[in-house]
């Protein structure tokens, strides 16, 4: 494969493309570009590669037109829960470019969630025709591929690739300094919120602050809040740390917002008792490097890898009340193996 698009949108998407990379790919004998959402970013942790923004037309299209095959790796592909705009109309530009190309492409470690809307069925049809195999991550996303009439032959289900990486032991600069800073709590727990679609549901993040007010004032524990997807506006985490952050009585530690590399994230959270997120990847980074995951679930496709790990606990976030979501945290904790 020479060429991969691997969007950087968030640290689950740096995840998987690290994890890609370190199983599939040897610099010294394959030619790899990445066409990525943020370059600089992905530059971080991808060496031996030549590296565009989606934004750079020119790049781009040389990349299509020089290579002998394509990978787009890692997201949820293929979904219309929030219309068509994403991810539908957004991979959309590349799908046609590779068609006009006729270049063999795939997608490895990618999501599927449930197509329902007619518009959604046809866009699917028509755009994603020519994707010669489709490795997604649980036996749910290949039968919403079934259903939207993909043949079995190119389905194949495999774990999420993040589950076959083992990070490097690294940690950022400020993060050894925020763990000392908490190393007299009872426990450390890290917490990520995102707004997204949920952002109107004030009742959500008032659960999580009130948590997370016991969790300090009844456990001793030490509330670190960290992003994972550092995107400014309203629909993302630093957003959604500052809603829950001024519902507290009490302050709470943050990690400062910064896209980490995932080796970096993944070391901080394994350094810490509990995970509580709203997101996938986080939950299973902190599970890889020892910690307790407990998700706030708003989508199934963490339901399955809380279900995987076989550890933590879940909450439904559309119902989610703090009460509970505190006395799973403290079920968790208590139940730490010494």
């Amino acid at each position: 494969v020479d060429v991969v698009r691997a969007d950087h949108l968030d640290v689950g998407d740096d995840a998987v493309l690290e994890a890609l990379l370190a199983r599939h790919f040897a610099p010294e004998r394959q030619r790899l570009a990445i066409i990525s959402e943020n370059a600089g970013q992905t530059a971080r942790h991808v060496r031996h590669a030549q590296l565009a923004t989606r934004s750079d037309v020119l790049a781009a299209a040389a990349a299509v037109r020089s290579a002998r095959a394509w990978l787009i790796a890692g997201g949820t592909m293929i979904s219309d829960y929030q219309g068509l705009g994403f991810p539908f109309r957004y991979t959309r530009p590349l799908l046609d470019s590779l068609r006009r190309c006729r270049k063999p492409h795939a997608m490895m470690g990618v999501g599927v969630s449930s197509v329902t809307t007619p518009a959604g069925r046809a866009f699917f049809r028509k755009s994603y025709d020519r994707v010669a195999l489709f490795s997604v991550r649980d036996d749910h996303c290949g039968n919403a591929l079934l259903d939207l009439g993909v043949a079995q032959e190119r389905i194949v289900v495999a774990a999420d690739p993040v589950f076959a990486w083992r990070p490097p032991r690294e940690l950022a600069a400020g993060m050894e300094d925020l763990l000392e800073t908490a190393a007299g709590a009872a426990c450390r727990i890290a917490v990520n919120v995102t707004h997204e679609e949920w952002r109107q549901q004030a009742s959500l993040y008032e659960a999580v602050a009130r948590c997370c007010d016991r969790l300090q004032a009844e456990l001793g524990a030490a509330v670190v809040f960290f992003a994972a997807d550092c995107r400014p506006g309203p629909a993302f985490d630093p957003a959604a740390i500052e809603t829950t952050a001024l519902r507290m009585r009490q302050p709470a530690l943050r990690l400062p917002v910064q896209n980490y590399r995932p080796a970096e994230l993944a070391t901080f959270l394994g350094r810490c008792d509990l995970v509580l997120s709203m997101r996938m990847h986080p939950l299973l980074l902190g599970a890889l490097g020892g910690a307790v995951p407990v998700g706030i679930v708003r989508q199934p496709k963490m339901v399955r890898v809380l279900e995987e790990v076989g550890a933590g606990a879940q909450l439904a976030a559309g119902t989610l009340a703090a009460e509970p979501l505190f006395e799973a945290c403290r079920h968790c904790l208590q139940t730490l193996p010494q």
